[in-house]
Order: C-alpha cells, then sequence, then structure tokens
C-alpha cells in the first residue's frame, strides 16, 4: 500500500508529532508512507522541522509553499503527485488539507480519509475555518476522530456515527524517552535550576484555550506554601506578549521561564517534578502520553478526551477547568507526596504502553484504509491501465 499524509503548518505541534508516529509505524508495517507538507513559514524556518524528522524514518517528503488561507492553485499539483507517486490513497490532516485533498483526490480518482485532530475556536477566523471544514468532511467516506469525545463533537455536528472511527493518538514511548538527555541535573543547571527545587511543566501553543492564566494564577498560590516553586512554559503563539505581562503582574517573572518552541522536549520532562496540562478545551492531549512514558506525574483539567486518559487515582489528577484554587491544592498535594504522585505516574506510564501503543495505532488506522479502498486486484490493474 502507498499512502500520501498531508499537512498545512508552522510548527511542529501535536498533529505533526502523530503524522510522525503514524508514518514512522506504518513504514515499519511495510507500507510505503509519502508526506506532502504545506509550509506556512512563519516560524522562521525555510524547511519545515518534521520533513528531515519524517525523511529520518524513510518517508518520502515534498514541501510546497503556502502562503496564502486557500491556495486553490496547488490542487493540480497535489493531484499531479498522487498520479506520478502511484498513490492509492491520500490522508489529510486538518481543513485546509481537507479541501485541497479532497478535490486533488477526486481528480487523481483515489479516496482518501481524514483524521480530525480537534477544534480550537479560540478566534473567529478559527470558526469559520471550523464550519468549512464540516461541510467538507461530509464528502470523505471516512474520518477519524482522536477520541471519543471528538468523535461524539463530529456526529453532532452533522457527520454520520458509521462514518466516523475513533482512533487514538499514540507514542512510541522507546523512542520518545530516549530522544531526551537523560541527565536531570545538567538540564537544570542549564536551565538555573538548583537539583532540589521543586518544577512544574506546561507545554503547549500559546493559545486561549491552553489555559495558561491560570496555570499562572495557581502558581501564584502554590507559592504560599512551596516558595521555592518554579515553572516553565515550553511553547510558542500569540498571547505570548500577554502571558508575559501577567507573569510581570503576579510578581513572578524569578518564577516563571518561558521556553519558546523547544525541539527536546523529553528532556525537560526529565528535569521536572510535574506536568500540568490547565486547558479549557483539549481533544485528545498528546503531550500527556509523552510525559507519562517519561514517568512524569500529571495533573490535566477535566475537559474534551482528558478523562479518556487520565482518570484521578489511577493515572493521575483530573481538575475542573478554569478551577485555580483546585489546581494549586492539586500541585501543592503531587509536590509535597511525591511517592504517591509518582505511583500515579508509574500507573499511567504502564496504561500509555499497554492502550496507546504506535502498532495498535497503525493497525487501527489500516482497517480504515481498507474500508475505503478498492479490492487489492482491482488496484493492481488501475495501476498498470495508468
Amino acid at each position: 500500500m502507498r499512502v500520501l499524509h498531508m499537512i498545512s503548518s508552522v510548527g511542529l505541534g501535536g498533529a505533526e508529532r502523530q503524522i510522525l508516529e503514524l508514518g514512522r509505524g506504518q513504514v515499519r508495517a511495510g507500507q510505503q508512507v509519502g508526506l506532502l507538507m504545506l509550509h506556512r513559514p512563519k516560524g522562521g524556518w525555510s524547511i519545515h522541522p518534521l520533513v528531515p524528522a519524517a525523511e529520518t524514518w524513510g518517508i518520502t517528503v515534498t514541501q510546497l509553499e503556502d502562503r496564502v488561507r486557500f491556495p486553490f492553485w496547488l490542487i493540480p499539483p497535489i493531484a499531479g503527485q498522487l498520479r506520478e507517486g502511484k498513490f492509492d490513497l491520500l490522508h489529510t490532516h486538518g481543513y485546509k488539507a481537507d479541501l485541497l485533498g479532497i478535490i486533488a483526490a477526486y481528480m487523481a480518482k483515489i479516496p482518501a480519509v481524514a483524521t480530525i485532530h480537534g477544534y480550537t475556536d479560540a478566534f473567529p477566523a478559527v470558526r469559520v475555518y471550523k464550519h468549512i471544514d464540516l461541510l467538507v468532511l461530509r464528502r470523505f467516506p471516512k474520518v477519524i476522530a482522536v477520541s471519543d469525545y471528538l468523535r461524539q463533537e463530529l456526529i453532532a455536528s452533522g457527520l454520520t456515527p458509521d462514518q466516523v472511527v475513533t482512533v487514538y493518538n499514540a507514542i512510541d514511548p522507546d523512542v520518545f524517552v530516549s530522544s531526551g538527555r537523560t541527565d536531570r541535573r545538567g538540564v537544570r543547571t542549564k536551565l538555573g535550576i538548583a537539583p532540589n527545587t521543586p518544577v512544574v511543566l506546561t507545554v503547549g501553543r500559546l493559545n486561549p484555550e491552553k489555559g495558561h492564566r491560570y496555570l499562572l494564577e495557581s502558581i501564584q498560590i502554590a507559592r504560599q506554601h512551596i516558595p521555592d516553586l518554579r515553572a516553565l512554559i515550553v511553547g510558542e503563539g500569540p498571547l505570548r506578549e500577554k502571558l508575559e505581562a501577567t507573569t510581570r503582574s503576579l510578581h513572578l517573572e524569578a518564577v516563571v521561564s518561558f521556553l519558546g518552541w523547544q525541539e527536546d522536549v523529553a528532556s525537560l520532562m526529565v528535569a521536572s517534578d510535574l506536568f500540568v496540562l490547565p486547558s479549557t478545551r483539549e481533544s485528545f492531549g498528546l503531550v500527556i502520553l509523552e510525559a507519562l512514558a517519561l514517568g512524569l506525574p500529571v495533573i490535566a483539567a477535566r475537559v474534551g478526551g482528558v478523562p479518556e486518559i487520565i482518570k484521578t487515582g489511577e493515572t493521575g489528577i483530573l481538575v475542573e477547568p478554569g478551577d485555580t484554587e483546585g489546581l494549586a491544592k492539586a500541585m501543592m498535594w503531587a509536590l509535597t507526596n511525591l511517592a504517591q504522585a509518582g505511583q500515579l505516574a508509574r500507573q499511567g506510564q504502564a496504561m500509555v504502553r499497554r492502550h496507546f501503543s504506535v502498532e495498535a495505532m497503525v493497525k487501527a488506522v489500516s482497517r480504515v484504509y481498507d474500508e475505503v479502498l478498492p479490492a487489492p486486484s482491482s488496484r493492481a490493474m488501475d495501476k498498470k491501465l495508468s
């Protein structure tokens, strides 16, 4: 089977990391995998960081510049690549790839499948794109949702129950763990943090739905009981200046470090004592799997698909979204009860290996492909005639 993944992207977020995990797993399973990257050069990269990462794992990558909202002139080149590469199927990720891809796949006479990684609803333009995407998705024979929560949201928005399939995000724990330096002391020294200082980490784009302001307010409360508490915020986004201003207004400049986008998130997790995801909206929460894979205790807001991973008292702690007092209390408990928090983390670590493996994801996605692809003999004849 030859499958081409397609995404429009400015950075290396959850959707991009999942394409890499899925593509890597598909290559290991014997599939021939390509990636068409529509690159919006807003992050300072002339080459999108996903390109070299994918090529390292045997994925053939093509990058096209994408500077406007809907570059319809790219449809013929996309269809041409599908034909020239003799791809059996196009797998799209994101509203722009969905719209351009479904037309290109029709022109190339191959089926298309879309994965929905979630919607933010953070800005008016994004809400418009979501509405367009929900209309476009009705043209896909199968749509993959990354959580049951998101599947129900898509069905409520007009897609049919038999059209939408849940396939959970996944990670390869061994690959992720080995990607980071395990020198906890060395990472802390580089950050100017003492070995025994309690450190809270969060990772995510600096968008409203990620709830960073609630984390900042909770840190201010928690410091009344844990004066030497430090916090690391990893990620870039439109709210950075506003969040930095909030940090100053709360007098947390010496406590909170904004680290921007970081390639080596695993090392920062190793250097931390607690991971917090304070989101107000989250379709799944891939970064939670990454934290648990490293045995890092997790506190997360009870939103979206997060409760499908974190269960209080079993794999972590859930708090209500926007509850700064509740989040502060949960952080204080975890940082002053390290043995109990560590046990939750170990149980979560085992759960990730059991239920969120790349192999299981690849098999589930392959079953979706099989439902939309013609019989193998028919595909072989079509390629011979072409």
